[in-house]
């Protein structure tokens, strides 16, 4: 198995994030961090990817799959398409 740790500066967030991956025979994925060690991106060997959303406060708000469905962790059960 194969692992690695990334450090990468985040223009948009304007803040360090990290950037982990592991690998095998049989899967992969990556998985990205603020400095908080909030999730940011996760993406597995499978094609499944998930974007985390946060508000100005820190507080996780959505979750964006690979589809661009949309779900809503304001408003448990609501889930949606991205227009």
């Amino acid at each position: 198995m194969t692992r690695g740790l990334a450090i990468v500066l985040s223009v948009v967030a304007s803040a360090l994030a990290t950037a982990a991956y592991a690998e095998d025979e049989s899967e992969s994925y990556v998985l990205i961090e603020d400095s908080q060690g909030n999730p940011l991106y996760a993406a597995d060997s499978d094609g499944n990817e998930l974007t985390f959303i946060y508000d100005e406060a820190g507080e996780p708000v959505a979750v964006v799959d690979q589809d661009d469905a949309i779900t809503d962790l304001t408003n448990p059960g609501w889930t949606g398409a991205e227009e």
